[in-house]
């Protein structure tokens, strides 16, 4: 429960940063590829967040395996965009920050939404690892 504790613990420090990225800046965000796209992921973590609870609550292992597996495919997409945005030379240096701190955040916080399916999924040793093949 210690580790679910503090995977939880850190969810809520990374919403706390996005929200303070928010104050710092308030200004509405252009809707370009990069906002649309930051936007589709966390639409995605948020069903994350629903899947885990329901894994979490029916102790439902391929629930919580669909977790693990969408966190993968999560941060990959993110990675990419991350990469993208690193050789925009376009972007406007405020916003670059922006999109890169929100891109970690969200992947961050889909981290530890697997962190917490893997403790359904796995023996106590190896919560927070994707679950060993059976081949």
């Amino acid at each position: 429960m210690s580790s679910i504790v503090i995977d939880i613990e850190r969810i809520g420090d990374y919403c706390k940063n996005m929200f303070k990225l928010a104050e710092i800046y308030p200004e509405k965000l252009d809707e370009d590829s990069y906002i649309q796209k930051l936007k589709e992921m966390s639409e995605e973590i948020s069903h994350e967040f629903d899947v885990t609870y329901l894994a979490f609550k029916e102790a439902d292992e391929e629930k919580a395996k669909y977790v693990m597996k969408k966190h993968l495919e999560i941060n990959k997409i993110l990675e990419n965009l991350l990469r993208e945005v690193a050789k925009d030379d376009s972007l406007k240096p405020r916003k670059a920050i922006i999109i890169a701190l929100l891109t970690r955040y969200l992947k961050r916080v889909s981290a530890h939404l697997k962190n917490v399916a893997s403790s359904i999924v796995n023996p106590y040793p190896k919560i927070s690892f994707q679950p060993e093949s059976k081949f």
